[in-house]
């Protein structure tokens, strides 16, 4: 009986330091039940999601940060009184506690990224600790450069195809490593930028891995979008497939993925997608969407449907 017993706790320890190191090993979200996922849902007519287990998150996009043309901004200083009057609309309220701050034409220099760590101070001036603050595709930043480095043309010398692209990913982040310092979390943009999922699944360990090494202990948050990236939200074409919304299935691999390596999720759309016709429509949200069907699906898989 004794030898017995024994054997089952020897048995049942071991099975516990698998599963401890399969949830501590690089790359792996260690505490995959505190996983999050947010609503940045722009279709028409999307309401709160909090009933689904879905959190809130503000986004202040750059026209509320900064005075216009925006171009003229890698030059000059951020508009402080729109930052202030941003940072201050959230002191009387109690359930905005994750805000993203975009600004997506400031560039990349070393000025640039000063003007970043000076505008976040300002807001957290203001704020006070009361938010969690992070910039939109930052850090790390240009996941796309890595989906295109990881999806070489056909004909292409692939090996320094890629090398040269991640070469040039990898010199953008040593540009922006100041700013780690500074933001709360982390918030790359790992959109859907073609068709090739394993360039994308490439493109996400690989930005995760640093973000794990250069930023250890930081949440990261990553925006998604149950549409392909395109560059233009306003314009559609017959030949490819920017706009369109991603195969269901697709899009669920996207959370599965997602979910093992990061923690948590801001679901982003425009208000426009495309049809395979190429025409631009408005979607009305509907929670029967076939996307946010497989996610409230995953959700509840994963135990992830109550607000915890």
């Amino acid at each position: 009986m004794k030898s017995s017993l024994s054997r089952y706790l020897i048995a049942w320890i071991a099975k516990f330091l698998l599963l401890a190191a399969y949830m501590v090993s690089p790359g792996v979200n260690a505490a995959a039940n505190t996983f999050k996922v947010f609503n940045a849902i722009n279709y028409a007519g999307t309401p709160s999601l909090a009933s689904y287990g879905i959190r809130s998150v503000k986004i202040f996009y750059e026209s509320s940060l900064d005075d216009s043309p925006g171009i003229l901004s890698r030059t000059r200083r951020y508009s402080k009184v729109k930052i202030d009057a941003a940072a201050a609309s959230l002191l009387q309220s109690a359930s905005q506690s994750l805000i993203s701050l975009d600004m997506e034409t400031w560039g990349w220099s070393h000025s640039a990224i000063e003007k970043y760590r000076d505008s976040l101070k300002e807001f957290r001036r203001v704020s006070g600790d009361k938010v969690r603050l992070g910039f939109y595709n930052v850090m790390p930043t240009a996941s796309r450069d890595l989906y295109i480095g990881f999806a070489p043309p056909a004909g292409s010398a692939s090996l320094s195809w890629t090398k040269s692209w991640l070469a040039t990913w990898e010199n953008r982040q040593v540009v922006g490593l100041p700013l780690l310092d500074e933001v709360d979390v982390l918030m790359p943009a790992f959109y859907t930028y073609g068709t090739n999922t394993v360039a994308w699944e490439k493109m996400v360990k690989k930005a995760v891995s640093w973000a794990r090494q250069n930023a250890p202990g930081k949440p990261i948050y990553a925006y998604i979008w149950p549409q392909y990236y395109s560059q233009s939200v306003t314009k559609c074409s017959r030949q490819g497939v920017g706009g369109r919304f991603l195969p269901v299935e697709v899009w669920v691999s996207e959370l599965n993925t997602l979910y093992r390596l990061v923690d948590g999720v801001i679901i982003w759309s425009p208000k426009t997608a495309c049809t395979a016709d190429g025409r631009l429509v408005n979607p009305s949200f509907d929670p029967k969407m076939p996307w946010f069907s497989a996610t409230l699906n995953f959700m509840k898989i994963h135990g992830l449907d109550l607000v915890r």
